[in-house]
């Protein structure tokens, strides 16, 4: 929280969002997909919106920003999973690559800190080239879930 007068007890909160989907999410091998987020734990400062683009966090200011995703793949010991933050469409600001070598779900956790423009919006990728479909699995408080977090200008 930060203070908002030096004299007064007023705070108000920094803006700041975690989206997350509640059901799995298939992904076709070998095509990345950005994950849709149709749910929120919070959202500070209207970062997210879980009907129009749901899988963006946008920011409403710039400055530096902690970012995070999550992301828990289905039972497959085949292939590659690949799981990265990218900014505005173009640009990984974070990426997990690894290869699948157990027959259990792979768990992926990302995050950074980076300076992201007002209205700069990041979403959560995933792939994976098992040569079938695989799920993101629906996790409860962990995947697949996104946040960003305002520090400062």
């Amino acid at each position: 929280l930060i203070a908002s007068s030096s004299t007064a007890a007023a705070w108000t909160t920094p803006d700041g969002a975690r989206a997350y989907h509640s059901v799995n999410q298939t992904l076709t091998t070998n095509v990345a997909a950005a994950l849709a987020l149709n749910s929120e734990r919070y959202d500070n400062g209207g970062l997210h919106d879980t009907v129009t683009n749901n899988s963006r966090l946008t920011a409403a200011k710039a400055g530096k920003y902690t970012v995070s995703g999550h992301v828990s793949f289905a039972a497959n010991a085949t292939g590659r999973r690949f799981v990265g933050i990218l900014l505005s469409g173009a640009t990984y600001i974070a990426a997990s690559d690894m290869t699948a070598t157990v027959t259990s779900t792979h768990d992926v956790s990302i995050g950074t800190v980076h300076h992201l423009n007002a209205a700069a919006y990041i979403e959560l990728i995933a792939y994976q080239d098992s040569g079938g479909n695989l799920d993101v699995v629906a996790a409860a408080n962990y995947s697949p879930e996104l946040a960003m977090q305002w520090l400062g200008p």
